[in-house]
């Protein structure tokens, strides 16, 4: 995975964004930096998912991924398996995935879309996952919420 090419835009970001001489950012700019903020957390959630998988971290002496990448990274248990489990239930949900990927819903949007399948829903859920994505696109999140859980 080619990561140089992201790292060197992250520190030019950085770096626009802390100048003593900086420009307010547009609307415009704020919400495409925060959906590729969302496409990023997808990304990262389907490589966390498949790095979970591939074992790797088990010769660490870690019990799984997400305890390894919460080693490695500081971040919260809770946060780690989050992650993963997310990329892992996305690869389930393809419409669910895309949107993500593109950034038209979040992290938020995807969590809830993933928390609706089980082994008892999954059927009506794939039935229903692109009419339920359309709506996440479509609604603030608390409205998604409470359509999601009705």
């Amino acid at each position: 995975m080619e990561l140089g090419l992201l790292e060197e835009a992250l520190d030019r970001l950085g770096e626009a964004v802390t100048a003593e001489d900086r420009s307010v950012p547009t609307g415009a700019e704020t919400v495409r930096l925060v959906r590729a903020l969302s496409r990023f957390q997808a990304v990262a959630a389907l490589a966390a998912s498949d790095f979970n998988d591939g074992g790797e971290w088990a010769s660490s002496g870690a019990r799984s991924g997400a305890a390894w990448l919460t080693r490695e990274t500081r971040l919260p248990d809770p946060e780690c398996r989050r992650t993963v489990r997310m990329g892992r239930r996305i690869h389930a949900l393809p419409a669910a995935k895309e949107s993500w990927l593109d950034g038209r819903i979040g992290q938020a949007q995807a969590g809830v879309l993933c928390g609706l399948g089980n082994r008892r829903t999954m059927h009506d859920l794939a039935r229903d996952e692109e009419e339920l994505v359309a709506q996440a696109e479509r609604l603030r999140y608390g409205d998604f919420a409470a359509v999601a859980a009705y």
